[in-house]
């Protein structure tokens, strides 16, 4: 991911997992909001990630053992200070590697992580012509609602203008190349540059998106007692694989895909790689889930 700070990414990709150790209060609800994968466009995707968010699904949450776990015995109150523990070194760390432009600030990382928790947020992994990097697209959705909006605005890439496009204020450095971030709503997006348009056209419902995507639409859940709150896949096919990824076989995999959520009290993760038959170079254990075609 060219121009995106990696101390700062780090901090803040592992204060998401992090906060996922934190029981949110029954009270948080989530009103219906259009799906993150609406918000994304689908040309030049090669891999994307979404999660609901735990307020999409309040019931099917507290229903789970790790949820009981968290809130009925001792374990939740020394997760939780394990937790933030580990935000605070991660926080130190970020600040000893000068990846930020003030002192990074432990809570806001915590407000940070349990927002995008509780409300769900999605990346994806866009490849332009040639062989160049792939660039990010990153969606946090209501980051805003309940935070300091200039704290928040703290963490994001470093900006030195701003810009207005279809009716949107932009952050943006220099002749906006690398990350450019606004706010929709209570919503943040950060993109690379070379996004932006088709960012706005998705967004405005103007563009294909990764909500009518195949491999998206294609995943299956396990029983009916299954919710889904989270979609990942990698699309191979759209993947310049260098020659040692060949040399493995690599170049046979289609796509890798996975499908977490809540089932009953477990909490299930589906994973499948979809390959070419016959296969050749890397072996696909045959005792986990996987399509061949």
């Amino acid at each position: 991911m060219r121009a995106f700070p990696a101390s700062r990414m780090r901090t803040f990709l592992a204060g998401i997992l992090i906060a996922g150790s934190f029981a949110l209060p029954p009270a948080w609800a989530q009103e219906k909001a259009k799906s993150l994968a609406s918000r994304f466009p689908s040309d030049g995707l090669i891999a994307y990630f979404e999660f609901d968010g735990l307020a999409a699904q309040p019931k099917a949450w507290q229903g789970t053992q790790f949820h009981g776990l968290l809130n009925k015995t001792s374990m939740g109150e020394m997760v939780r200070d394990i937790a933030r523990q580990g935000v605070k070194a991660m926080a130190q760390a970020a600040d000893e590697e000068g990846g930020g432009r003030e002192k990074t600030d432990p809570k806001t990382i915590e407000a940070i992580a349990e927002s995008l928790v509780r409300g769900g947020f999605a990346i994806g992994l866009y490849q332009g012509p040639g062989e160049g990097e792939p660039v990010p697209f990153m969606l946090g959705r209501d980051l805003a609602k309940g935070n300091d909006r200039k704290k928040l605005e703290g963490f994001l890439p470093t900006s030195d203008r701003t810009e207005t496009r279809a009716g949107r204020t932009m952050k943006l450095r220099g002749k906006g190349t690398g990350p450019v971030s606004w706010w929709e709503k209570d919503d943040i997006l950060i993109v690379d540059g070379s996004l932006v348009d088709q960012a706005i056209a998705a967004a405005d419902g103007k563009g294909p998106t990764v909500a009518s995507h195949p491999i998206l639409t294609g995943m299956k859940g396990g029983s009916a007692a299954f919710v889904g709150m989270a979609r990942a896949f990698a699309d191979f096919s759209k993947i310049p694989l260098p020659p040692e990824a060949r040399k493995l076989g690599l170049d046979g995999v289609r796509h890798i895909e996975m499908l977490g959520g809540f089932e009953g009290t477990q909490i299930r993760n589906i994973a499948r790689v979809v390959a070419s038959s016959p296969r050749e170079g890397l072996a696909v254990d045959p005792r986990r889930p996987h399509v061949r075609g």
